[in-house]
């Protein structure tokens, strides 16, 4: 990012930038910082040479003209992975991301742990550009910044609910959305009863929703994936005393899910299949 200061503003931290700071700077959300623009020390000392850095900051941050105002840019570190986790794709688990760059026009498969966020002196990128030859397109950047949101305002469900799930049945769960679940965008949970804390000897009586990308409803071997997980959660379900599934788990495209349906049910993250007796907090987020 090129730049010129006069004493009064480089004083104040503002950068004053030839036209307009957004337009000169190459710098976006979703850019890749190239590691040797950071200082010796700066990354942590296992970091395998595939991985990114990729900058998480919203736009008008990163090129914000004042670095009072904003003397800070984050960003992720995605670690390069062979083994695809249909838990941890399209943002549906809040701790852990799974995605695809083109590297030089090779399809490479990525994934972010929500703990490896960074953040450094916003100055430093002006020391070059991103890095060349990584695409990462519009949506998936997109798709990023929400699930990094997701972290801090994620839905809670009552606590006597999630007991009412069995761990044989969260493996069950788990291993089925491991295995099937690529392809969906979230499933969602409609409370027909109480969503509170009730009696153990009342029922949560429940709509699901499992919702898919449009393109996954192409009647072949990506269609049938999401119906195993339809068959799967509505027996899983079905075995849990005290969750009353009012209908079968219904599956619906991005396009058929409406904002109506989205403001009346709760996201129901891939979290919850863990057992919280293995948390070294006791269960909590």
């Amino acid at each position: 990012m090129s730049s010129t200061y006069d004493s009064r503003e480089a004083q104040q931290g503002v950068l004053v930038a030839n036209g307009s700071p957004r337009r000169q700077s190459p710098w976006r959300q979703g850019s890749v910082i190239p590691r040797e623009l950071l200082d010796s020390g700066a990354l942590p000392n296992d970091l395998d040479p595939d991985a990114k850095l990729i900058v998480i900051s919203q736009d008008c941050d990163v090129v914000h003209p004042s670095y009072n105002v904003e003397p800070f840019v984050e960003y992720f570190i995605a670690r390069r992975i062979t083994s695809r986790d249909g838990r941890r794709t399209r943002g549906k688990n809040p701790r852990f991301l799974q995605f695809e760059a083109l590297i030089n026009g090779d399809g490479q498969l990525f994934e972010i742990n929500a703990n490896e966020k960074f953040r450094i002196d916003r100055r430093i990128l002006e020391r070059g550009d991103p890095e060349a030859g990584v695409m990462i397109t519009p949506g998936q950047i997109r798709a990023l910044a929400r699930w990094a949101a997701k972290r801090y305002n994620r839905s809670s469900f009552p606590t006597g609910f999630d007991q009412r799930i069995s761990a044989r049945v969260r493996e069950k769960i788990e291993k089925l959305m491991t295995r099937y679940g690529g392809d969906i965008s979230g499933t969602f949970v409609a409370f027909l009863s109480s969503d509170g804390e009730l009696r153990e000897e009342d029922a949560y009586k429940i709509l699901v929703h499992v919702v898919a990308q449009k393109e996954a409803f192409d009647g072949g071997a990506r269609e049938a994936d999401l119906l195993k997980v339809k068959a799967g959660l509505t027996t899983l379900l079905g075995q849990c005393s005290g969750i009353e599934l009012v209908e079968t788990v219904e599956l619906d495209s991005e396009s058929e899910f409406s904002l109506d349906d989205y403001f009346n049910t709760r996201l129901w993250d891939y979290e919850y299949v863990s057992d919280a007796e293995q948390d070294e907090h006791g269960g909590l987020p």
